[in-house]
């Protein structure tokens, strides 16, 4: 990935996020440090109750975020369009996967796996300073959806 699409990817991701506190030019080593994947329509990012091995950071397409019902059917819960992060809570506290996510359309995407994580989490760079503002962002960002969601009337 060129250092201005990567450049482009942390102002986005900052912007959609609203990460106030991190600069993109502070974001970038951090995401540098992630493996570029090309992920196909219909492929599987991750399985829900699978081991959490990686977070990604979705740097174009969509991915269907997918839950079993009390039938073990798959519900969709959502789809997320990029620039995101999806599968972070797994690293954060070593968790199974709590859905499936899989690619609405081709996508590409930054794979973080959970050593890089937890040297991110643990090293004092102005790098992992950014990319931690950005997963605190993310995650306020997907509490805020989860609580608008069950205080939502019932159909």
């Amino acid at each position: 990935m060129t250092r201005t699409k990567m450049k482009d990817l942390a102002q986005d991701l900052l912007r959609r996020y609203q990460v106030r506190s991190t600069r993109s030019a502070h974001l970038v080593p951090a995401l540098r440090r992630g493996k570029l994947l090309s992920i196909g329509r219909g492929d599987v990012f991750c399985q829900q109750g699978a081991p959490s091995k990686q977070l990604f950071v979705l740097v174009s397409g969509s991915v269907r975020i997918l839950r079993k019902d009390n039938q073990n059917k798959d519900r969709e819960i959502a789809t997320i369009h990029a620039p995101c992060i999806i599968g972070e809570m797994g690293l954060v506290d070593r968790s199974t996967r709590s859905a499936t996510c899989m690619a609405h359309e081709d996508c590409t995407a930054l794979a973080i796996d959970q050593r890089t994580f937890d040297t991110l989490m643990n090293e004092d760079s102005a790098a992992a300073s950014a990319f931690r503002h950005q997963l605190i962002a993310v995650m306020m960002s997907d509490l805020s959806r989860t609580n608008a969601k069950l205080t939502e009337p019932a159909a």
